[in-house]
């Protein structure tokens, strides 16, 4: 049996395909099992996927009609007989050891999930990490993680990093969680999966170290108004009332999922809704405490966010 299932939805990626199965395959941690999803791709992905099966048998290919993110990976964790699973989007790439790091601090914790930081590469490379302390959180530590997950307000700073791909996770735990989500769901979806997950589970590992790159191509960059997004906004608003009536569910958490659903309003009129002047409602909730009143404040670089900071200011 593996230890670790590794789930990777492919959709229309062959261009970094090959760079990601890669970095799977040379995973120091040998004992996974690597379910390829293809989401109906129409690229030469699906070439790639056999070539790579041919010559790795731990590979298992799943083709499936197109149905988004959310049921590709539906289809990956039906099949998945790891103890703990994990993804990996099939234009990133992760480092050699990730798995073996992941998967023995779960040993160690006996957690049922572990959270690390990830690398977001573009132009430049920056490092993030979850806003909470690191540590091992068990029963008498939850609740301040669950009332922290999206957000920590003391430090004005996010809580548990939306992304799923830089956590490995229980899989008796987390299967279900990620069965319940809607497959109509087509954004926030993997912050759904960690607010669901801290509800049903007991230990937690948070560790400050980075393995997951995360990649940023120009193609995959949003340019066109998205006139729908209101209505995606509201499926993942939704599914949080759904989760209110969860009997851990508090009024803090309710707070927190709320000023969620906020930020996310706010960048839709901000940029995605394809308003013809952006960042009409532009709101940085807390920089502006920061500066003393009456101090000198020098604004470095002159284009449109310095002068919505000049208009704040």
């Amino acid at each position: 049996m593996a230890l670790l299932s590794v789930i990777i939805p492919v959709y229309n990626t062959e261009k970094y395909l090959p760079r990601c199965l890669d970095s799977v395959i040379n995973q120091t941690l040998r004992e996974i099992e690597i379910l390829c999803v293809d989401d109906g791709s129409t690229d030469s992905s699906p070439s790639v996927l056999q070539d790579y099966a041919r010559r790795d048998p731990r590979i298992r290919v799943i083709r499936k009609e197109n149905g988004g993110l959310v049921s590709a990976r539906k289809a990956g964790i039906q099949e998945a007989k790891g103890t703990y699973i994990g993804y990996v989007d099939s234009d990133d790439w992760i480092e050699p050891e990730m798995y073996e790091k992941l998967y023995e601090r779960a040993v160690r914790d006996q957690a049922d999930m572990v959270s690390s930081g990830y690398f977001f590469q573009g132009n430049y490379i920056t490092t993030h990490y979850d806003g909470v302390p690191e540590g091992l959180y068990g029963p008498d530590k939850m609740d301040f993680l669950r009332e922290n997950g999206i957000y920590n307000i003391k430090t004005t700073d996010v809580g548990i990093r939306g992304s799923l791909c830089c956590k490995i996770f229980l899989t008796e735990t987390f299967r279900k969680v990620q069965m319940d989500i809607p497959e109509e769901i087509s954004m926030s979806e993997d912050k759904l999966c960690i607010i669901s997950c801290l509800l049903g589970c007991n230990r937690v590992t948070v560790w400050k170290k980075a393995f997951y790159h995360y990649m940023i191509h120009q193609e995959s960059m949003v340019h066109t108004p998205d006139t729908r997004y209101l209505l995606k906004v509201n499926e993942v608003y939704q599914y949080m009332i759904k989760l209110y009536a969860h009997p851990l569910f508090t009024k803090n958490m309710r707070l927190q999922a709320e000023l969620y659903i906020t930020e996310l309003l706010y960048k839709g009129i901000n940029s995605r809704l394809g308003f013809q002047h952006e960042n009409l409602f532009w709101i940085d909730p807390y920089w502006l405490r920061e500066i003393p009143s009456g101090a000198k404040v020098a604004l470095y670089g002159g284009g449109e966010l310095g002068h919505v900071y000049e208009r704040q200011l």
